[in-house]
């Protein structure tokens, strides 16, 4: 396996590892205005401030990590 190929697989093992069970990996085959109001938001407007802080303290940040670079010389090795 190559280099890049295994931080992908890290990657993907760790946001598996971070899903409570299989049955929180469903959003991607609801509707928008499904998945917005089993979150109890709205899609015009959003989160308050509030709403928002207190989601990101309870559930953390929507933010991805950041995938690691490979170097010039990784990429001309392979």
């Amino acid at each position: 396996m190559q280099k890049g190929e295994e931080a992908k697989l890290k990657l993907t093992a760790d946001a598996i590892s971070k899903l409570g069970s299989l049955a929180d990996f469903k959003y991607h085959k609801m509707s928008s205005e499904a998945v917005v109001k089993h979150f109890n938001s709205d899609s015009s407007a959003g989160l308050s401030q509030k709403e928002a802080k207190i989601r990101g303290e309870r559930d953390g940040l929507n933010e991805l990590d950041k995938e690691e670079e490979t170097s010039l010389w990784d990429r001309i090795k392979e």
